[in-house]
């Protein structure tokens, strides 16, 4: 589990923390106010990982809508990318 996770898990009865905004939510739709950009941008990230255990629905799965909103993210080749809603990917 990640330093993420790991944090989470010590402060989940202790309410609300700073990384609040990093957490997935849960459902179906969880990109469903993700921009076609966004998404055709993650696309492109999972056409050029070097992985094949994962499909590209398990992949998009993995990624969540953070900071409001406003960027898409998704660990990607051993690193945390951010996708702006123009599509441009933060490595």
């Amino acid at each position: 589990m990640g330093p993420i996770g790991t944090l989470r898990r010590r402060t989940a009865d202790v309410g609300p923390t700073p990384l609040d905004h990093w957490t997935r939510p849960r459902g179906q739709d969880h990109l469903a106010e993700a921009t076609r950009e966004q998404l055709e941008k993650l696309a492109e990230l999972f056409g050029r990982s070097q992985s094949g255990f994962m499909t590209f629905a398990e992949f998009r799965r993995s990624a969540w809508l953070a900071f409001g909103g406003d960027c898409l993210m998704v660990n990607w080749a051993g690193m945390m990318v951010g996708i702006e809603k123009d599509g441009y990917a933060h490595h």
